[in-house]
């Protein structure tokens, strides 16, 4: 049976389109909204540099250069997602999507993808929601019966099992006096980032501030003691210094996401539309449907 796949690329094209996003809608509040800032021949300038000055206009049509096609390809290929969910009578609920959200988060999680800390942001509705429509509309044709489904899901059943997680930092110093010190600056007041970046001898880790991201509640690293600290504890607070082979360690909480177990009923349809996905000969994107909904924008010539 196909195994469940998370699409991994498609997720971090969305994060960027949201970024691009947000820098247009930015770019065109300013021109409508003016400050008053120094003018010079009709033009707002926005920097300073030395002698040279960087009217808004200049920094507009960078910013157009750069991201302009991309944003206004993702605004396109929006509306004909939806032009083509109501052709096809698709209708993504929000229940639909935000039980997607939880199952990616969930999932992401626990296969330890401990860069998407700000997970609500990434999993953005509407991004979600194009995605789902471009899977139904690609699916459309094809026929996964019930019993394919709870054949995968009898048979994958660990991964909607989601253990207990914690999302944690640490910073590991040599001795027992360096790890004190450490707990006395840290109530103090100093920064736990800051000093795993200072202090903490675990490379790996030190350069992001001591973050480990996720970690399940059974991992190795975590030992029955540890483990027991950890429970004890509040979000943003620390544990007091544990000895291991290579030194001492200070462990801080970040939050707890309590496990869950998943039942066919939550993932039936997911489930459904991967299956559905790997019978498709090749996958589509929004822009094999221009055609049909009938697309004309500005960057035509460059196509």
């Amino acid at each position: 049976m196909t195994k469940l796949k998370l699409n991994r690329r498609g997720l971090m094209l969305l994060i960027v389109l949201l970024l691009l996003s947000n820098v247009i809608t930015l770019s065109l509040w300013l021109m409508n909204n003016p400050k008053g800032n120094t003018v010079q021949s009709g033009s707002e300038i926005v920097a300073t540099v030395g002698k040279e000055q960087i009217s808004r206009e200049k920094w507009l049509h960078s910013m157009d250069k750069k991201y302009g096609k991309v944003v206004l390809q993702d605004l396109v290929n929006q509306s004909v997602m939806k032009q083509l969910a109501e052709k096809y009578d698709i209708v993504i609920t929000d229940e639909q999507v935000e039980k997607e959200i939880q199952l990616l988060q969930s999932l992401y999680r626990s296969l330890g993808e401990n860069d998407h800390s700000d997970h609500k942001d990434v999993f953005a509705k509407e991004e979600i929601r194009m995605e789902l429509m471009l899977q139904e509309i690609m699916t459309r044709d094809v026929n996964i019966s019930e019993e394919d489904v709870k054949a995968f899901f009898e048979e994958n059943k660990e991964r909607y099992s989601i253990p207990t997680m914690y999302k944690l930092s640490q910073i590991v110093v040599k001795s027992k006096k360096e790890a004190e010190q450490v707990i006395t600056e840290l109530e103090e007041g100093s920064s736990f980032s800051a000093m795993a970046i200072e202090r903490s001898i675990d490379a790996q880790t030190a350069t992001q501030g001591g973050v480990l991201g996720y970690i399940p509640e059974d991992a190795e690293l975590l030992s029955d003691h540890i483990e027991k600290k950890i429970k004890d504890l509040g979000p943003s607070e620390w544990t007091t210094p544990t000895k291991m082979d290579d030194g001492y360690y200070i462990f801080l909480l970040h939050e707890k996401i309590e496990g869950k177990t998943y039942a066919l009923k939550d993932v039936s349809d997911t489930i459904r539309r991967q299956l559905a996905l790997d019978q498709v000969d090749q996958p589509l994107t929004p822009e094999d449907f221009w055609k049909e909904v009938g697309v004309d924008w500005f960057y035509k010539e460059e196509q």
